[in-house]
């Protein structure tokens, strides 16, 4: 069954994420990796141990599950209500990186954003493809976001060409 969600191939570290903590007593924050045997008693030696060098690793895989509670900020088994973020490890074993991001913040957090990027060719939506997309719409409305996923798909896809046609000439 295909995932839901882009879990990267396994060239990305999908074996492993980090998953970000907070110490409500000092202020701190960072991120470790996702372990099931984290703060288990007589199993995980934090804060004597570090995750790394720990011997009962047992590293959680990225999963749909782990996406949608990302997506979600959900963490149920958290006490303190705070929530579910995870990261990603970008740089392989091997010293390579096959991920780019960007972080924007501020007041014109959107346009810069926005800045880079080619303006999504909505070309195709015509006709039934426009039905399509007025029904994704009162679809999200009901929290149901997977009509306005395909619909976005395509746009994206359009997009791609458009740009690469564009690009070669």
């Amino acid at each position: 069954m295909a995932s839901e969600y882009p879990i990267p191939a396994p060239k990305e570290h999908a074996d492993v994420f980090p998953l970000r903590w907070e110490n409500g007593k000092s202020g701190k924050s960072g991120y470790a990796p996702a372990c099931a045997n984290e703060w288990v008693r007589g199993v995980c030696n934090k804060p004597q141990v570090k995750c790394g060098e720990c011997q009962n690793q047992a590293f959680i895989a990225v999963s749909d599950s782990v996406i949608a509670r990302h997506l979600r900020g959900e963490d149920s088994q958290r006490s303190d209500g705070a929530g579910f973020v995870a990261g990603v490890y970008p740089v392989l074993l091997d010293g390579n990186c096959w991920f780019v991001t960007a972080d924007f913040d501020g007041e014109h957090w959107a346009a810069d954003a926005l800045a880079g990027l080619p303006a999504l060719d909505f070309g195709g939506v015509r006709g039934t493809k426009k039905r399509e997309y007025i029904a994704a719409i009162h679809a999200a409305l009901a929290r149901d976001y997977t009509p306005m996923t395909a619909v976005f798909h395509a746009v994206i896809r359009r997009t791609l060409r458009s740009v690469a046609k564009t690009s070669s000439e």
